[in-house]
């Protein structure tokens, strides 16, 4: 096996993720020895989006629960509020 890096005009370049070669993808971005192309690119970008809506959300609903609290709402309603606050999700 050689360790020479791959040049943009090699047809050994591959995604060093997925492992497609260059003519199977749009393009590849490369960081030292590594290759990443614009298919696994986007699936990172949709994780990286699913985990800031999660965390969004995780906010959004401890901001409500504390609104709540300072409403001084009968504590039944408040208690059944904030169990359908944590149960229910956001639509995407």
């Amino acid at each position: 096996m050689s360790d020479t890096v791959p040049t943009p005009s090699d047809p050994l370049m591959f995604c060093s993720f997925c492992g497609k070669n260059r003519d199977q993808v749009r393009w590849l971005i490369s960081g030292g020895n590594v290759y990443l192309c614009n298919d696994c690119l986007d699936a990172c970008n949709e994780i990286a989006a699913e985990r800031n809506r999660e965390d969004l959300i995780a906010e959004w609903r401890k901001q409500i629960v504390t609104a709540l609290e300072g409403a001084n709402l009968p504590p039944l309603l408040f208690d059944n509020l904030r169990k359908l606050i944590e149960v229910t999700s956001l639509a995407k």
